[in-house]
């Protein structure tokens, strides 16, 4: 009995390769990029993933308006975001700081939370329902629900800014 494969089915080498995804994790057919997981990067700019309506930082949560980490993890609310560089005010201390957008981290926003999100394009006020694998369930201002990916949702700055 020889298993080499060469008996015409070949059944048992697509069986293994179809079983592939479960050895290394991933999932059929989706992103093979083992380090892009929106869900995890709530501090790492660099990790951004590329969209094609993300601002040119690559970061499409990053809108005046949100909160973010400061590379020392202080807690700000973005207040100008151009030309690669973010103006934004420190909690509490309200100190004001330029800096280079790269310098930024993102503090995910949780289920329930007042966000902001980009979306063709565009910036909407909304809360967030819930967050589904790679997708938050938001709700408008304007009543409309949308099915958004969850690393263009950032969370609305509330007081202390």
């Amino acid at each position: 009995d020889d298993d080499s494969g060469t008996d015409g089915g070949g059944g048992d080498d697509d069986d293994d390769a179809d079983d592939d995804h479960l050895l290394s994790g991933r999932r059929p057919g989706g992103d093979q990029d083992d380090d892009h997981n929106p869900l995890a990067q709530t501090t790492s700019a660099e990790t951004a993933p590329s969209d094609a309506h993300a601002p040119p930082e690559g970061l499409p949560w990053c809108t005046p308006g949100v909160e973010a980490l400061t590379r020392d993890g202080r807690p700000c609310r973005v207040d100008k975001v151009a030309d690669g560089r973010v103006t934004v005010t420190v909690r509490d201390t309200r100190e004001r700081l330029e800096m280079p957008v790269a310098d930024l981290g993102r503090l995910a926003p949780t289920e329930g939370d007042a966000v902001k999100i980009t979306d063709d394009g565009a910036v909407f006020d909304a809360k967030l329902l819930s967050i589904e694998d790679e997708d938050g369930i938001i709700k408008l201002e304007s009543g409309d629900y949308k099915i958004i990916n969850f690393a263009a949702i950032g969370k609305r700055a509330t007081a202390g800014y």
